[in-house]
């Protein structure tokens, strides 16, 4: 990425060859708005060409849209466990933890999913799990096959 003036920042936006989806990403105190380009590369950051911290003077933009992606990701080709010990294969039905929560009385309250476990982006750096229904990669959920 190299740093450009807002000028040539919205020079860059303006005359990008492909369609930009436009991400503001609120974690971050101020806000980092980003601009990807998901032909290019299917996942962020790696889609990000161009970046702009929210109310700074902080603008850059790729050097070279047409430049190889580097991505340093490896793809989730091993097996995959549920909460039990279980191994779980694409097509297989899981029940999701997806929300818990204390009710006025100290009791918890959760609230379950079922899902399709699948794998995408098969061959490709970014090959991995996921869920049916969801972004999100199911390494990081708690749930249990139920088929």
């Amino acid at each position: 990425m190299k740093k450009v003036g807002k000028e040539g920042f919205e020079a860059f936006i303006n005359a990008y060859p492909r369609p930009l989806s436009r991400d503001v990403a609120a974690i971050y105190d101020p806000p980092l708005i980003t601009y990807n380009d998901f032909e290019r590369a299917p996942f962020w950051p790696e889609s990000i060409v161009a970046r702009h911290v929210a109310g700074s003077d902080c603008f850059e933009v790729l050097e070279d849209v047409n430049a190889p992606v580097v991505t340093t990701r490896q793809p989730e080709t091993g097996p995959l466990f549920d909460k039990n010990g279980a191994e779980v294969k694409a097509g297989d039905e899981v029940r999701v933890l997806w929300n818990s929560e204390m009710l006025p009385n100290g009791q918890w309250s959760d609230t379950y999913k079922i899902h399709t476990i699948v794998k995408t982006d098969v061959g490709t750096p970014y090959e991995r799990w996921g869920i049916t229904g969801c972004a999100n990669c199911p390494t990081g959920l708690n749930f249990e096959k139920v088929s």
